[in-house]
């Protein structure tokens, strides 16, 4: 199976295409082809959390709570 990365070019070369040509359907089709290709390439990466660092497997190990608990 194609990595992300594949999904994520081919999603490139459909807007290149759009652009190129003046058919409102054709532009259409490479736009809606693009789009499917972007979430192929999501689906296959893992996401990262909100502040940005990789997400992980959480062990329960760490204390998660904040120091507004604490008194």
């Amino acid at each position: 199976m194609p990595a992300a990365d594949y999904y994520r070019k081919q999603a490139q070369l459909f807007a290149k295409l759009a652009v190129g040509t003046t058919d409102r359907a054709v532009v259409s089709r490479y736009h809606v082809m693009m789009l499917e290709h972007l979430a192929k390439a999501e689906e296959l990466e893992p996401s990262p959390d909100p502040i940005g660092r990789v997400a992980t497997a959480d062990d329960g190990s760490h204390d998660h709570s904040s120091d507004m608990d604490r008194h």
